[in-house]
């Protein structure tokens, strides 16, 4: 299991950005109730005990194959949480040499946007070994890799077929993005089956004849209430 925690350069004077939510998220009509503890990140999901927003992701150029990755988030005062649960007999996981060196390994991704044109968006990237890839970007892709996450505390748990990517980000920090009660959020997989073809899953299904995640209809939009 490796754990990493990055919480360094945020400014105090985004304590003034915090908003307490009310009580539910709700994302694809379904209910999630706001979190009374917090979740300790530790890549074992056993403070986890409601049963998960999604059993699958989708691989829409595929023949809408679906896959078996497990993933679910909840908010608590104070932190995001969230987790992916995946199933892969095949990990392809090149030497990291830089932190583009994810590009060609399995991986799993969360983008958040506070806006449905997505005219800013903010991407992580963690493969199974917890090598992560973050960035700021705007269409189309104009990426920033010289941005991180300042408060971004992952661990992960790898096995033969399948891999835990657990983690959280304050919610302060999202916040500063503008990341608030509405938002969009895109949940996606590389899933790398030789180390220059991969299928690509994802929960909303983009407008796209190719696989492609940096676009606004591969983002689902949440509201939280």
């Amino acid at each position: 299991m490796v754990q990493l925690f990055r919480d360094n350069k945020v400014n105090h004077a985004l304590t003034i950005l915090i908003i307490c939510f009310s009580f539910t998220v709700k994302a694809q009509n379904k209910h999630i109730q706001l979190i009374e503890n917090e979740i300790i990140i530790d890549g074992t999901l056993i403070d986890w005990t409601k049963r998960p927003l999604l059993s699958h992701l989708t691989n829409p150029w595929k023949s809408n194959t679906k896959d078996h990755t497990i993933f679910d988030f909840s908010f608590s005062n104070t932190h995001f949480y969230f987790y992916f649960q995946t199933t892969d007999s095949t990990l392809i996981i090149p030497a990291i040499e830089n932190e583009m060196s994810i590009d060609k390994s399995d991986r799993v991704e969360l983008f958040f946007s506070a806006h449905k044109k997505i005219a800013n968006y903010y991407c992580v990237e963690i493969n199974p070994e917890g090598n992560i890839l973050d960035y700021t970007a705007k269409p189309y892709r104009q990426i920033n890799t010289e941005w991180d996450f300042q408060t971004l505390n992952i661990a992960v748990n790898k096995s033969r077929n399948k891999y835990i990517v657990e983690g959280s980000i304050k919610r302060i920090e999202l916040s500063s993005f503008g990341i608030n009660k509405k938002f969009f959020l895109g949940v996606f997989r590389a899933d790398y089956f030789t180390l220059n073809q991969a299928n690509w899953y994802t929960w909303a299904i983009p407008k796209s004849d190719t696989p492609d995640f940096h676009i606004h209809s591969a983002f689902k939009k949440i509201k939280i209430k």
